[in-house]
């Protein structure tokens, strides 16, 4: 027979093997359950303004399945994580018309999560409103919100 100090000596060893126990199935659980999110990089390989097919799907691409700037940040937008956009040598010029929406349809690129945008160089990569002039309607880059805080151009 166990006396008074031995069995509360006992419930404690017991309540700290539960509390040992449930500690390590919640930590299991949150290490299974984790999504690890990574980072995308994006390469552009048209300079014409065109849309992303399927956003957020991870793959950049537009109807004709080029990866246009638009495209990118469309898809980047659509992505969790801080998303890397490569643009090789040439102008992109914004055609797609949709002034004063906030969600990259048209107009201004409409930048709205953490992304780098790396160019070949200030003088070969050129990202611009409409070229004739008095024609834009918007700026040339919109940044929006608290997760574009983190945007590169480089």
């Amino acid at each position: 027979m166990l006396n008074s100090r031995s069995s509360q000596n006992f419930q404690v060893k017991v309540r700290f093997m539960f509390a040992l126990a449930f500690a390590v199935m919640a930590t299991l659980a949150i290490t299974a359950f984790s999504v690890q999110v990574n980072a995308a990089t994006f390469v552009v390989n048209t300079t014409a303004d065109t849309q992303d097919a399927t956003p957020g799907n991870g793959a950049c691409a537009d109807a004709a399945g080029a990866c246009s700037l638009r495209a990118a940040i469309t898809e980047a937008n659509a992505l969790a994580s801080a998303d890397t956009i490569t643009l090789p040598a040439g102008t992109y010029t914004q055609s797609l018309a949709a002034a004063g929406e906030d969600v990259n349809a048209g107009g201004d690129f409409d930048i709205t999560s953490p992304i780098t945008l790396n160019g070949a160089g200030a003088a070969t990569t050129i990202i611009q409103a409409p070229a004739a002039p008095n024609t834009a309607t918007e700026r040339g880059r919109h940044i929006i919100g608290p997760g574009a805080a983190a945007v590169t151009l480089a």
